[in-house]
This record gives structure tokens, C-alpha cells and sequence, in this order.
């Protein structure tokens, strides 16, 4: 269980989206070029692959809690996913032209 935040920012030449999930940590030892569900592989391929950007994913920490106007959690937990994706020329490389 737990809340979950969306965030968009857009400065005209990138669109910024970070996802912030109080609920579940991250494990340990996840690495997310390693992950092999199928969601993620999707959201991976597309986001780095067709739209040129990035994507991170961590362990949340207090201040990400405090910037969403979430309830800071009591122990560590939470995720933070942040997807970055570069606005320019953005309509040439969802359709595909050089």
C-alpha cells in the first residue's frame, strides 16, 4: 500500500515526470538495466529507446515526501522514478524521420 504522486514539469526543452510512491522500497540490490518485467521493459524501450530520454529509479528520502506534500514516512521506504525526456525535435522521433 501506500500514496502515490505524479509530478510534470515542461521548461520548453525538456518534460520532466517523477513518480513518488510512499509505499514499497526499492530492494537493495535492484539494478534497473537488469530488470526483466515486462512493464518496466516496455516503459524502458520506449522512454530511452523512441524518445531519446532517461529514466531513474531509487529509494525515496525525506525531502521527496516533503516536496510532494506527502506524510514524511516513519521508517525508510518509498520510490522515486524520474523520467526525462529532451522536447526537441520530439514530433521527428515519435514519427520516426532522420
Amino acid at each position: 500500500g501506500g500514496t502515490v504522486v505524479v509530478q510534470l514539469a515542461n521548461d520548453q526543452a525538456e518534460l520532466r515526470i517523477r513518480v513518488i510512491n510512499n509505499g514499497r522500497v526499492l530492494e537493495s540490490d535492484f539494478d534497473l538495466n537488469k530488470a526483466t518485467g515486462l512493464g518496466l521493459s516496455i516503459v524502458r524501450t520506449l522512454v530511452t529507446t523512441e524518445l531519446a530520454g532517461s529514466l531513474s529509479m531509487r529509494p525515496g528520502q525525506p525531502e521527496d515526501f516533503v516536496a510532494a506534500d506527502m506524510p514524511e514516512p516513519a521508517q525508510p521506504t518509498g520510490t522515486v522514478i524520474d523520467l526525462v525526456v529532451p522536447l526537441d525535435d520530439l514530433e521527428a522521433r515519435l514519427l520516426g524521420e532522420p
